[in-house]
């Protein structure tokens, strides 16, 4: 997904990413990081999918109040707001639901 900052980006190296940078936001293989691939870096960057909303408006926040809706209705919201996703599945760009990012629920195909 393309998308651009809303805040700056920080790395532990020192590398700041200003606000308007455009990145590329795609899910890592484990579920719980992304990977951002900034315009003109070669480099991933690697960020835990629980702090995407901070930077960017696609995601969600993963709250306790999402977490205890999505517990409840027993289908629950991708990272990417997509709704009618089983608690362990994955929606149709590959974003995985909000219970598995938080680790309410492991995924299948990681047991």
């Amino acid at each position: 997904m393309k998308t651009n900052l809303i805040r700056p980006l920080k790395l532990k190296s020192g590398v700041e990413f200003p606000i308007g940078t455009p990145v590329s936001v795609y899910p890592h293989l484990n579920d719980v990081h992304a990977q951002l691939f900034v315009d003109g870096s070669y480099e991933p960057v690697i960020i835990q999918m629980v702090n995407l909303f901070r930077y960017f408006p696609e995601f969600l926040e993963v709250s306790m109040e999402s977490i205890d809706e999505a517990m409840m209705d027993g289908e629950c919201p991708s990272m990417t707001g997509e709704t009618g996703i089983e608690p362990d599945g994955h929606d149709s760009d590959g974003w995985p639901s909000i219970l598995g990012v938080a680790g309410i629920i492991w995924h299948k195909e990681f047991s």
